[in-house]
């Protein structure tokens, strides 16, 4: 976990966010999206969990007791925490497959449920396992188990851009920009692969021990972009870097990426956010309407021409801000080979033209000496000059020419001023749903440029079509500015069709139709022929060419069907004997209810399902003993001769009193003698004995007389 001590400001004036005590090292993996603003205001949005006192406990992702030592997706051995995000919990962990340290970041439990979120985290975040740059964390794998929703990143010793800007802020300009220039070369990666970060923060920037960037969460901020302003545990530790067209909640692209590293850069050279409010709303409404404070205004030993690199990266509209990742560091690169004169004329070619101080040569590009005074003797005139016409024309020849490219200057400047004050503007007509062609043609008269962002999958749009657009339709924007757009590659088709999984084990081949970008749905059923646990049938079948997304439903073997029972009839068993009889049959004892009754105590009432229902091993029999009467029964051993014949014999025998009830069953040989123990109520009892179901005697039981058997009385106890 990722400690925030207690910080108070820099008492130079600085603002810098300094740490009480050694910072213990530590290792991080995966940003952990920590709340970020005012130094002072860090302890009022950290996490419940680290709270002193009160305050509701940290929760387990997914529901887990404990997470440490647990294993996930039957290779991953979780250990300890090393990070803690509104989203998600990162743990250090070991694939025990491949024998490598990784990082495991599991999905907080109010995400689980879902579904939207889920299915567009699993889809950024595959798209985020394609890139691999030395400048990205690595991300290996993705997956859930147990209602647990994962991903399996690559383990980064080191720190956070964060921790050095609150230990060290402002850092010298030679680091920034080198910092910087690493993050835009991750983004010119992603940007190529048409991934865009969404959330670049300094918490989402990994340093390694050697100074190597890397940048982690790509993709995720995608899959948490429906969260709403209100989130804030979620968006607070991020308002400070959107966009102006994330704070507006439009369609973002690569520049949104390269206007949050403007923030980030700002940050780094100041020590403070340009932006800052109490709510997340606050900061987004900065975002959207106000300038920040001049940079040099904070730190004077900025240079001119990095100020400028940063003002331009953090222009609220699109059209002066950079294009690209190579546009941002294409002025990086002028800025540290001291290449002013590139650097200005590309800002005048953007529509600015600003009049920079010359860099020193100083390793941190201090302010450079004033211009020099011209020297006396170049202002003196001679008699002689005096006296020569052509020399004093030739004199005031630069003069006259210097005249006129300020006029000319001034007039292009007035020109320039009054296209922006009275500027021709056209309402945005809808782009989405037409081909890039119709799109460039229709706007062609209006000089507006058609640029595509990027291009991706899509399978409600055919390729070439125009899927999302900014600006939006309706908005009001000047002839001759720029509409970006994003443009349908056509249905993503799985390659080679849907894999053949048919024998493999569930877990197999759900993770192979997984990573060829399908959904699963799984159904058990018995089967004879395939072994349980392995597939049996899929449906689309193999081979079947189908879009990524497509579900494929696997049918999962449970072997063949257990052999029937027929079950015994229990009514008027001891409970004990009933108990060894259901676990020798293979089933299993359910619910257990208690009733007052004549039958004795213990004794079986009543089951459920009835006997004579055929049921399977393992199925379960709910039964009612009694309780008893609570009356003091008598007692009766009954002698009883079966006949000779036939040779097996099922003997049943019923007492009749205040009720009718079993008191025995038994599979007896012909021609047995045993007893039975008969309890009965009352003065008088009948009793019956039946042997396969015939009645074979009838007996009267009589309270201090005679009992009779076949009629005769046989004396009660």
């Amino acid at each position: 976990m990722h400690r925030r001590p207690h910080q108070r400001p820099d008492r130079r004036g600085t603002g810098s966010p300094r740490r009480r005590g050694p910072r213990r090292p530590g290792s991080v993996a995966g940003g952990t999206g920590q709340p970020a603003g005012r130094p002072r205001q860090h302890h009022r949005h950290r996490h419940p969990a680290r709270r002193a006192g009160g305050g509701r406990p940290h929760r387990r992702p997914g529901g887990w007791s404990r997470v440490t030592g647990r294993q996930l997706g039957g290779r991953y051995e979780l250990g300890r925490q090393i990070g803690d995000g509104g989203m998600a919990v990162v743990y250090e962990a070991v694939d025990r497959l491949l024998d490598r340290r990784v990082a495991v970041k599991i999905l907080r439990p109010e995400f689980a449920n879902d579904d939207q979120f889920l299915r567009r985290f699993s889809r950024e975040a595959r798209a985020a396992a394609r890139l691999c740059h030395p400048n990205i964390v690595q991300v290996y794998d993705v997956g859930r188990d147990g209602g647990v929703d994962y991903i399996v990143m690559e383990y980064v010793e080191g720190r956070t851009l964060k921790d050095k800007i609150q230990e060290e802020a402002p850092l010298k300009p030679s680091v920034a920009v080198n910092l910087a220039r690493q993050v835009l070369e991750a983004l010119r990666h992603a940007h190529q692969h048409g991934v865009v970060h969404r959330d670049i923060k300094p918490q989402n920037i990994l340093l390694t021990p050697t100074g190597q960037v890397k940048v982690t969460d790509f993709g995720i901020a995608r899959a948490v972009g429906g969260a709403t302003m209100a989130d804030t545990e979620i968006v607070m530790g991020t308002a400070h870097y959107l966009s102006p067209e994330q704070a507006k909640g439009r369609f973002t692209g690569a520049q949104s990426d390269l206007y949050s590293l403007g923030v980030v850069l700002y940050e780094m050279l100041t020590g403070k956010l340009p932006f800052d409010g109490d709510t997340a709303v606050t900061v987004a409404v900065k975002h959207l309407q106000e300038q920040p404070p001049p940079l040099r205004s904070l730190n004077d030993r900025v240079p001119p021409a990095l100020e400028l690199i940063v003002e331009r990266a953090l222009a609220k509209d699109t059209a002066r801000r950079y294009a690209s990742a190579d546009e941002f560091l294409a002025d990086l690169a002028r800025y540290r080979t001291r290449n002013l004169d590139e650097l200005i004329a590309a800002q005048k070619d953007r529509g600015r033209t600003l009049v920079l101080a010359p860099l020193s040569g100083g390793a941190d590009g201090a302010d450079a000496a004033a211009l020099e005074e011209p020297l006396d003797e170049d202002r003196e005139e001679t008699v002689g000059d005096q006296a020569n016409p052509r020399r004093r024309l030739a004199r005031w020849l630069p003069w006259v020419a210097a005249l006129l490219v300020l006029a000319a200057g001034a007039y292009a400047g007035i020109s320039y001023l009054m296209s922006w004050l009275r500027p021709e503007m056209i309402r945005v007509p809808p782009l989405v749903g037409a081909t890039l062609e119709a799109a460039q043609e229709s706007l062609a008269p209006y000089r507006i440029t058609v640029h595509v962002l990027t291009t991706r999958y899509d399978n409600q749009y055919a390729a070439g079509v125009v899927i999302d657009q900014s600006p939006a339709p309706g908005e009001l924007v000047r002839l001759g500015s720029r509409i970006d757009v994003i443009v349908s590659r056509g249905p993503e088709f799985v390659e080679g069709g849907v894999p053949d999984v048919r024998g493999l084990l569930e877990r197999a081949a759900v993770l192979e139709l997984e990573r060829a970008g399908l959904q699963v749905e799984v159904a058990h059923e018995h089967n004879a022929l395939v072994p349980a646990g392995r597939v049996a049938d899929q449906n689309p079948a193999p081979g079947t060419r189908v879009v990524v997304g497509t579900s494929v439903r696997l049918t999962v073997s449970q072997g063949p069907e257990p052999a029937s029972v027929t079950l015994p009839n229990f009514i008027g068993r001891p409970y004990e004997e009933v108990r060894r009889v259901v676990q020798q049959l293979g089933l299993e004892i359910g619910t257990i209810e208690t009733q007052f009754s004549d039958y004795p105590r213990e004794y079986v009432r009543s089951q459920s399902p009835e006997p004579g229902t055929v049921v399977r091993p393992g199925d379960k029999i709910n039964l009612v003993l009694s309780q008893g009467n609570g009356l003091v029964p008598n007692e009766t051993v009954l002698p009883l001769q079966l006949p000779d014949r036939p040779a097996q014999q099922r003997v049943e025998v019923r007492v009749r009193d205040r009720s009718e009830r079993v008191v025995h069953i038994g599979e007896h040989q012909g021609g047995d003698r045993f007893s039975a123990t008969v309890q009965w109520y009352g003065e008088q009892a009948e009793v019956f004995v039946y042997v396969n179901g015939q009645l074979y005697d009838h007996v009267i039981l009589q309270l201090g007389g005679e009992d009779q058997m076949g009629g005769e009385e046989v004396e009660g106890g």
